[in-house]
């Protein structure tokens, strides 16, 4: 159901169009039977092209520019088991790569979200969309709201309330799917022309990303939610959520009063989102930088160096974050050495292992067939380490070993001596020593002379 706006004159007259104009989209979607409903935006014409605009100025980019679908490796993943954790983790990765093509920051959740009710799910998701994209939170779910949201679900269609406390409304229904994390992928990026979206076709792409515009409209506050699941309808598992904004009737008593956990409560849970989870400074890079940003809620967020070897430091020690807010943590050391680095925020703590790079020197002497390297990092052998045997001939070069430097730094090969074939020695680089290798060398085979004794 696309957002309308009403004034409190034309709210019956609007509930009463809005059950003539509902239209359920019962096509099959991309993914596992996933359908999706929508009903038609109901208002002036003017009011519409207001509706259009406001929707594109309180987002990162307006609407994606095409479909995204879910990755093979999802679709294989999901296939048996759509509410196990490697199916949320993957539909999450999509997500998060969705969003990255907007520009909107990684969406982290919350730590109690697995042990949440599916219409708190849903109130999560819907929250996180509209925060990445600066606009306000529901403050929670409504018992009222929670009703019209269950009769739609187990009906298979849109929530359709009737006389609401609020100035807009709109609602999504998804069916075929138990996962509130695939619902939200549907209607927030395969929603456009060429998805399921039955609204949306491309003779007529008015009800175009119809869902999306729905969950990021620019409501009012306070805005609320309701939420419903249904797991057996003729449709399979059913999702509904319903979106009221400005709505006056939220406190303790009285007609929608929030229910708990609330929002306030959910996002207190919630962690920052790191851009690396670990970091290694290049030989010759003196510093690198680590991102840590507020996905949905703003924090506090301290860091420091607090174990290892050489002398690390992190700048600055701690940031003031708003919701979607990132700030940028400065990371220097000393090269050949390795640390640990805490970031600690509300939701928890993350540890990121840190190290710089020492340059290294890698040299290689032949015997006859048998080739020794020594691998060394200021002026001093260095054991442990995989150094690499490779050939070239006819200007291709193959892998033909590895072995691991011995406690000196020594390691050796013995190859065989074929004409127009050379060997070299390469060593990939740790997180405290830079790459290094040799050069290729042509390998010949040692020639002995045998002394001949006459006998007289």
């Amino acid at each position: 159901m696309s957002p309308t706006r009403l004034s409190p004159r034309s709210r019956l007259l609007a509930t009463l169009l809005l059950a003539l104009g509902l239209v359920l989209a019962s096509g099959q979607a991309a993914f596992a039977g996933v359908a999706t409903g929508h009903a038609h935006l109901v208002t002036s014409l003017a009011r519409t092209a207001h509706f259009r605009a406001s929707a594109l100025s309180a987002t990162a980019s307006g609407d994606p520019a095409a479909n995204v679908e879910l990755s093979a490796a999802t679709e294989q993943v999901c296939s048996s088991d759509q509410l196990g954790s490697s199916c949320q983790n993957a539909v999450l990765s999509d997500i998060n790569a969705a969003r990255a093509a907007e520009g909107v920051a990684p969406m982290t959740l919350p730590a109690s979200y697995n042990s949440l009710t599916v219409p708190q799910q849903l109130l999560v998701l819907a929250n996180l969309e509209r925060i990445g994209r600066g606009l306000i939170p529901a403050q929670g779910l409504s018992a009222s709201l929670n009703t019209i949201a269950s009769v739609a679900a187990l009906a298979d269609v849109d929530p359709n309330p009737g006389l609401i406390n609020g100035d807009a409304v709109s609602a999504n229904w998804a069916g075929g799917t138990p996962s509130p994390l695939l619902a939200d992928f549907m209607w927030m990026y395969d929603d456009g022309p060429g998805s399921m979206n039955l609204d949306c076709t491309w003779n007529n792409t008015s009800g175009c990303w119809g869902h999306r515009h729905d969950i990021l409209f620019p409501f009012d506050g306070p805005l609320i939610m309701g939420a419903a699941y249904a797991p057996n309808t003729l449709d399979g598992p059913s999702l509904t959520e319903l979106f009221v904004g400005g709505d006056t009737a939220t406190a303790v008593g009285q007609a929608d009063a929030l229910l708990e956990p609330t929002w306030a409560t959910i996002s207190s849970s919630l962690q920052f989102v790191l851009s690396a989870t670990s970091m290694v400074l290049a030989h010759g890079a003196g510093s690198g930088q680590l991102v840590v940003s507020a996905s949905a809620t703003g924090m506090n967020v301290s860091a420091a160096i607090t174990s290892g070897s050489g002398n690390w430091q992190v700048s600055p020690s701690s940031c003031a974050l708003a919701p979607g807010q990132s700030c940028a943590l400065t990371v220097t050391g000393t090269p050949g050495t390795a640390g640990a680095l805490i970031v600690i925020g509300p939701g928890g703590t993350e540890t990121v292992p840190v190290s710089s790079q020492a340059s290294s020197s890698l040299r290689m002497t032949v015997a006859g067939t048998k080739i020794t390297g020594h691998l060394s990092a200021g002026g001093s052998g260095v054991g442990g380490q995989r150094v690499t045997l490779y050939k070239r001939v006819s200007g291709r070069t193959s892998l033909v070993s590895n072995s691991r430097t011995g406690g000196g730094g020594s390691v050796t090969f013995h190859v065989s001596a074929r004409a127009g074939t050379s060997y070299g020695l390469a060593f990939a680089g740790s997180s405290t020593l830079a790459a290094a290798s040799t050069g290729p060398v042509q390998v010949h085979a040692s020639r002995h002379r045998r002394s001949r004794h006459h006998r007289r």
